[in-house]
């Protein structure tokens, strides 16, 4: 008798779920770049197409690495729905092999070979981050590498859709990055003792998070540098508002990062400021769209 189970539209829901603030930050990301580089002239068909095929592939690449992390989680993330046992293995596979094909296949049949490659490449980024041989979250080098190299192409990916490789589409691109790598050091700082415990050596882990505090400041004032070239190679058809939105959330974002090394770096504040950095990510993304409708 096949006793292998079928995949369970409760569990794969519940693994969206459990995933989808993340992947729709990274999606929209992807969306907001393409109105930036083509302003109010994109085709809303391409927009979506563009935006679903990023949420397929990047939902893919977070539910692997749940499969992956079972171990991790159990510890850092109980509740998840792999963990807790409220979505099973047969779940997540489906899951994978279902977004990967379909965001593959309609970037190559509508959009051609280089958003095709960037598509494939993105989800094998995302898997090198904790598949069994590679592991690249095991070292804070690799993941640092990983997390920005993976921002930074899932947003090029849009400027490919679109047929658009300039020096303005490199400069969003590696903003993306830049914002993700921000989001996975503080994802680090709140997963300190999980991490120290599995033998993940985290930024956090290895230098403390004191140092990677101060390395994601420096990040941000890098980021607030990219926005001022970004502003300069737009002038003047880029409307001032933009750096005033962007370097208005970068000051916020330094007091967040102050308030929790005043509070010892406790977990509960750590989730406040990652709270804040996915409102941060989300701020930049919307300048860049002012920036490319206001005149």
């Amino acid at each position: 008798m096949n006793n292998m189970r079928h995949p369970s539209p409760h569990g794969v829901l519940l693994l969206i779920r459990s995933r989808v603030v993340a992947v729709l930050l990274y999606s929209t990301g992807i969306a907001s770049n393409m109105v930036a580089l083509a302003g109010l002239r994109i085709n809303i068909t391409t927009l979506i197409v563009g935006t679903v095929i990023a949420f397929l592939a990047t939902i893919s690449s977070y539910i692997l690495s749940d499969l992956m992390d079972l171990k991790e989680d159990m510890l850092n993330s109980p509740n998840r729905p792999l963990p807790s046992g409220k979505a099973k293995k047969e779940d997540a596979v489906f899951l994978i092999i279902t977004g990967v094909v379909i965001s593959s296949v309609t970037a190559f049949k509508l959009f051609g070979p280089v958003p095709f490659a960037l598509v494939v490449l993105s989800f094998i980024l995302g898997s090198s981050y904790s598949l069994p041989g590679i592991r690249g979250k095991s070292q804070f080098w690799s993941k640092a590498i990983l997390s920005a190299l993976g921002g930074f192409v899932g947003s090029f990916t849009g400027a490919s859709i679109l047929g658009l490789y300039t020096i303005y589409a490199l400069d969003i691109a590696t903003v993306n990055g830049l914002l993700i790598m921000l989001l996975v050091m503080i994802g680090d700082i709140i997963d300190y003792d999980g991490d120290k415990a599995t033998g993940v050596r985290s930024l956090a882990v290895v230098f403390g998070r004191e140092t990677a505090l101060k390395v994601m400041k420096i990040t941000v004032m890098v980021l607030m540098a990219l926005a001022l070239f970004a502003f300069k190679l737009r002038y003047p058809a880029v409307n001032p508002v933009y750096l005033v939105i962007t370097f208005g959330a970068s000051a916020f974002t330094f007091v967040s990062f102050s308030r929790l090394a005043k509070k010892g770096f406790e977990r509960h504040e750590a989730k406040h400021v990652k709270q804040v950095l996915r409102a941060f990510y989300f701020i930049v993304q919307t300048a860049n769209i002012l920036s490319a409708i206001i005149i």
